[in-house]
């Protein structure tokens, strides 16, 4: 703390210089008058020249002068803290895969599901570089200036088919006209095909090199092969959908068992009977799944409308949720969640793999430590084991760079099938006997009919507990 003092004037400074404070000692029985320049000039004395409040410095000179009263830590002077400038942030100006809303006629939310790829126009605004905010310095009540930090730039995202504008640098937009998809945080931007009918003999099998919208239905022996999602409003019948992205289909996927969808995201749709759906995300349903086989690298939801998922085969990493699973004439359902026996089993291959190399890696690493040794034992010895000590050398790069390649591949394969938290089934509703349950490679068969239901592995066995409204 810094004190001045002068007669019966005082200030002092806080500990961050940011606050000045005046005392008057109480008057003796002739007390000299001050003025207000008198404590300017003890502040200025003291090192404060900065956020000086005169009218403050006013009201205690006249109270000490009028009233013989004195003061006692008046704050006289404020400095001024600095305002960091704030980092500058990419602002999205397109509304991408807004929730389009079902309700049912109570005004409960029934469903949610994706809404179409919105198209844009070439030179459509896509993404605004907002500017940092401005920094202030600050100062202290000593005059002493402190630095705010300036905010810094952000950089527009780099997408393809995109340009900056020529006048407007800080706007990117949409080079081509196409639609616009967003997966996680990227947005991608992508030429589309519109199909204003049904995919049959009159267009023939569809393969674009991007996102497909089909107005109607995808007939029976033909297909629709696209990089970019697949949005179809109709139903889709014994065809094959393959996408890149996402599949949505508002209707339903019907047939007679020779459908199949494949795509890299997640699959959304009305029903499926009889199909066959595999996604590497997840995979929404409706209505109802009957008889179908469905298989996702994330989580199955089939919890709108009936929310019944009877019969075939349905496997999901993380997870599913329904509301009815099985039937009254018990058909058998097969569901499984978790690691299959045949990804455990690819997973074990790896580690042995790694494992029998990882020896013959020790191996050689050894015998050349032993020819390494006889080097010092005797020059003549080691000359003659260079021919060796070199056939090991090559022998053991070869198997270093055997091992790097099954381990590389091992992690790729494990990030594909990792799990963040233990997989569970819920059942809201009612689960039938006869449903056979997997459980990473462990079984169990339903005997009888429960209700409110979640399953979930527990030292080896699937047990199951009473859903509990939240």
């Amino acid at each position: 703390m810094t004190t001045a003092c002068k007669d019966r004037i005082s200030c002092t400074i806080s500990e961050d210089a940011m606050i000045a404070r005046l005392s008057i000692e109480e008057p003796g029985e002739e007390p000299a008058p001050i003025t207000v320049q008198d404590v300017i000039h003890e502040l200025e004395h003291a090192g404060i020249v900065y956020g000086i409040d005169e009218e403050i410095i006013k009201i205690s000179v006249d109270f000490y002068n009028e009233y013989g009263q004195g003061e006692s830590e008046a704050v006289v002077a404020r400095g001024v803290r600095p305002v960091d400038g704030r980092d500058g942030r990419i602002e999205c100006l397109l509304d991408v895969n807004k929730p389009v809303v079902t309700h049912r006629k109570d005004g409960k939310i029934l469903h949610r599901q994706k809404d179409t790829m919105p198209s844009v126009k070439k030179g459509r605004p896509l993404f605004r570089r907002v500017p940092p905010t401005r920094a202030v310095d600050g100062k202290t009540v000593t005059g002493i200036t402190l630095s705010a930090s300036r905010g810094t730039w952000r950089q527009l995202p780099k997408i393809t088919n995109t340009e900056a504008l020529n006048d407007d640098p800080n706007t990117l937009v949409s080079s081509i006209d196409g639609c616009a998809i967003k997966k996680n945080d990227s947005v991608k931007i992508l030429p589309y095909r519109e199909i204003r009918g049904d995919v049959n003999e009159q267009t023939g099998s569809i393969v674009f090199d991007g996102a497909v919208k089909v107005m109607g239905d995808v007939k029976s022996g033909y297909s629709v092969d696209a990089r970019g999602c697949v949005f179809i409003y109709g139903n889709v019948e014994d065809a094959h959908i393959k996408s890149e992205g996402d599949v949505i289909i508002k209707g339903g996927f019907n047939g007679t068992g020779k459908g199949k969808i494949e795509c890299s995201g997640d699959v959304e749709v009305g029903y499926v009977h009889k199909q066959h759906i595999t996604a590497m995300g997840a995979v929404r349903i409706l209505y109802e799944s009957i008889d179908a086989s469905l298989y996702s690298r994330k989580k199955i939801h089939v919890t709108a409308g009936e929310g019944t998922l009877s019969g075939g085969k349905t496997y999901a990493l993380k997870g599913i949720e329904c509301l009815v699973l099985g039937s009254e004439s018990e058909t058998k359902t097969e569901v499984s969640i978790g690691l299959s026996p045949a990804i455990r089993k690819k997973l074990e291959n790896f580690n042995t793999k790694i494992s029998e190399l990882g020896t013959k890696r020790n191996y050689y690493a050894k015998q050349l430590e032993q020819i390494e040794r006889s080097k010092k034992k005797s020059k003549e010895l080691f000359e003659k084991l260079i021919d060796k000590m070199e056939k090991i050398m090559e022998a053991k790069m070869g198997i270093d760079m055997e091992y790097d390649e099954i381990v590389k591949k091992k992690n790729i394969f494990a990030k594909q099938f990792s799990i963040d938290e233990p997989p569970v089934l819920k059942v809201a509703g009612k689960c039938c006997a006869g449903v056979v349950l997997s459980f990473s490679g462990f079984n169990r068969i339903i005997e009888e009919k429960v209700e409110k239901r979640e399953f979930y592995l527990d030292k080896g066995k699937i047990a199951d507990r009473v859903i509990t409204a939240e």
